[in-house]
């Protein structure tokens, strides 16, 4: 099966980058994978493997990128093409004229994203979609097959208990891992742990907001509760170590923290977003994002028994499966996005 890909991850052109080595384990599966990565600046192009194609088109403006890329897609021999979300990938790829699979990774679409997205997917042979949350949004908007494919997580890397951090003390730990940007509404975890007694706010993660944030937290009276660590190259020990999980955020297009938090036998309390609802029940409470409901919930989970949480962990690795396994899935739904419907 010859595969194109339609992209805007940058990140592909870098040959070491996990996104680079993602793209040969999928050109393993397929007779050849061109990926047409978009974005404007100099024409780049670059070889993952025999078989496995990276073209970055360039172009002094969006509008010369998209049409560059039209060209490429359609001069290229394939059996499907494959674009990264249903806007203006989606458009492209509609355009292409080959049988075409949309993935989307967020219901948060905006105006034109909406506009876009009702024109593009219903015109798709199939549609990849990563939670059951954008399953049912999509139904909405057309009726063409959905496969529910969640990104994956290696379940072994969370398995292997790694010693506390040393910020970490002997009191209840709150964690949040985030950007301090406005639509993470991290101010909702510093107010709600006033409410929650004893227990210490650890926020792995930087930002513009984090003044702000450090100042909200002296003004209400958890300066002395809250720990700003900033960015850690592996936050496996801070969620094996945590007594909870906070997610705050508004959106999530998909929420790999609350996946990461929940292979780690971490207890979760998450707003309303991305893969939350997918989650064991018995390990995620979701909840509005109001300061009271969130500490009611905190107070809930840091004191979650131990088998719970490990039966949460063992339910949620059983699920993601194996690398191997998720690649079968799917190369399977491209393989079925070329049969005629």
């Amino acid at each position: 099966m010859r595969v194109v890909m339609l992209s805007t991850d940058r990140t592909i052109l870098s040959p070491t980058s996990p996104a680079a080595m993602r793209m040969r384990a999928y050109g393993a599966l397929f007779d050849s994978l061109t990926v047409i990565v978009a974005g404007t600046g100099a024409s780049q192009q670059i070889e993952l493997a025999p078989n496995v194609e990276v073209r970055y088109p360039g172009g002094l403006s969006k509008p010369i990128n998209a049409l560059r890329i039209l060209f490429i897609a359609r001069r290229i021999p394939a059996d499907v093409l494959s674009a990264q979300d249903p806007f203006w990938t989606g458009v492209i790829g509609l355009c292409a004229f080959k049988p075409l699979q949309i993935q989307v990774h967020t219901d948060t679409w905006g105006v034109i994203g909406t506009i876009l997205a009702r024109f593009t997917l219903p015109r798709a042979r199939r549609i990849r979609v990563v939670s059951e949350r954008i399953r049912a949004r999509v139904a909405q908007v057309t009726s063409r097959p959905i496969d529910v494919i969640p990104i994956f997580v290696d379940p072994v890397r969370f398995s292997e208990l790694l010693p506390k951090p040393a910020e970490f003390g002997p009191h209840p730990r709150i964690l949040v891992v985030s950007r301090l940007a406005p639509e993470k509404r991290v101010d909702l975890a510093i107010r709600a742990i006033v409410h929650v007694p004893d227990a210490h706010l650890y926020i792995v993660g930087d930002g513009l907001l984090k003044a702000s944030l450090q100042s909200l937290a002296a003004a209400i009276g958890v300066a002395d509760r809250t720990h700003f660590i900033g960015w850690r190259d592996d936050v496996r020990p801070y969620y094996q170590h945590a007594s909870c999980f906070a997610c705050t955020s508004q959106f999530e297009g998909y929420g790999m923290a609350l996946v990461e938090a929940v292979l780690s036998g971490c207890s979760v309390v998450t707003t309303d977003v991305g893969v939350a609802r997918d989650l064991p029940s018995g390990l995620c409470t979701v909840v509005p994002g109001d300061v009271n409901a969130f500490a009611g919930a905190l107070r809930i989970q840091i004191q979650l028994e131990t088998t719970i949480r490990t039966h949460g962990a063992l339910e949620m690795r059983a699920r993601m499966g194996s690398y191997d396994e998720y690649l079968s899935r799917y190369a399977q739904a491209l393989r079925e996005t070329c049969a005629r419907t």
